[in-house]
């Protein structure tokens, strides 16, 4: 049986002729057999970064909105997210019960605790959760924060002021804009937002302003050619204010139209992370920067931008 079972395997050559020894037997299917599972998408892995829209009484909405990943990373969602993805990834990131450290102005200020099954508002957004907002006694309550998981080391929770503009910013801020925008109606700029912003490496915090010439935040075609301007300033003694981080854009139709105002920035590992509105012809989007530790202006970059026609402010505020 051996020696046939080693001859079925080959082919025999002799006396010129040719012979081939094969198995006559059908391969026949297990009908018991099951059809292979199909594998599942993986999760994005942590931690992640939070968005949450604050109510005085404390009632919060959170949502995910980008990964930590020694820099900042897209959550890398499927372009189809199925119930069975949503399910896994909201158990996993949405749990009630979840806690995460809140900040603002770079700081934490409190605590965000999940208290709902998360639900989908967009089927091209990650689920909203909702949450309860733990603040410091007296600490101003910001309408867009940011929070983090709290097995990411964060110092203890102090109070943050609110962000209103210096004098010394009133009066330096249309200087520098003119000196940024560098054309010849540079005078022309109007500002639309100033703020203060908490620096902790700094004694002094950055400024933060937005100037527009013809146009307005509001959505729609600018008045003719526009220019937008936003930057971030830091205060340097006998020096004055110099700019660290500035974008210049110029349109003149609603679909060119890109213009940035300050939200709010955090502390997370691999640097500080600064969060603006961007303003289109019609939308309002959200767009986070990381600055490095070690660096300033030549060493940032715009590493997350809203993907997958997913817009996390306009589900937040909705």
């Amino acid at each position: 049986m051996a020696l046939w079972a080693a001859i079925a395997a080959c082919d025999v050559e002799w006396a010129g002729a040719r012979l081939a020894l094969e198995d006559p037997s059908p391969v026949t299917e297990d009908p018991t057999a099951e059809a292979p599972t199909p594998r599942a998408e993986p999760l994005p892995p942590g931690p992640l970064l939070y968005a949450a829209r604050l109510e005085p009484s404390g009632d919060a909405l959170v949502v995910p909105v980008a990964r930590l990943a020694g820099t900042l990373e897209p959550l890398g969602l499927p372009a189809s997210i199925t119930e069975e993805y949503r399910a896994r990834f909201d158990s996993t990131f949405l749990r009630p019960g979840l806690e995460l450290s809140l900040q603002s102005g770079g700081r934490r200020i409190g605590t965000l605790v999940l208290t709902a099954p998360a639900t989908s508002a967009d089927a091209a957004c990650p689920s909203l959760a909702r949450a309860t907002a733990l603040l410091l006694p007296g600490q101003p309550v910001p309408r867009i924060a940011f929070a983090l998981p709290q097995e990411i080391p964060a110092r203890p929770p102090e109070r943050v002021a609110a962000m209103e503009p210096s004098r010394a910013m009133v009066v330096a801020g249309p200087v520098l804009a003119e000196r940024l925008i560098d054309d010849r109606r540079a005078f022309l700029a109007q500002r639309v937002a100033l703020l203060s912003v908490p620096a902790r490496d700094d004694t002094l915090p950055w400024m933060a302003a937005t100037y527009l010439v013809s146009d307005s935040l509001a959505t729609g075609p600018p008045a003719g050619d526009a220019i937008s301007l936003f930057f971030l300033a830091r205060y340097k003694k006998g020096r004055g204010y110099s700019s660290v981080w500035q974008e210049v854009r110029r349109y003149d139709s609603a679909d060119q139209k890109e213009a940035f105002e300050y939200l709010d920035w955090l502390s997370a590992p691999g640097g500080r992370i600064d969060f603006l509105r961007r303003y289109g012809g019609s939308r309002v989007g959200l767009v986070a920067s990381l600055l490095p530790e070690a660096g300033t202006s030549g060493e940032r970059g715009i590493d997350f931008a809203e993907s997958g026609g997913c817009r996390v402010l306009e589900l937040l505020e909705r």
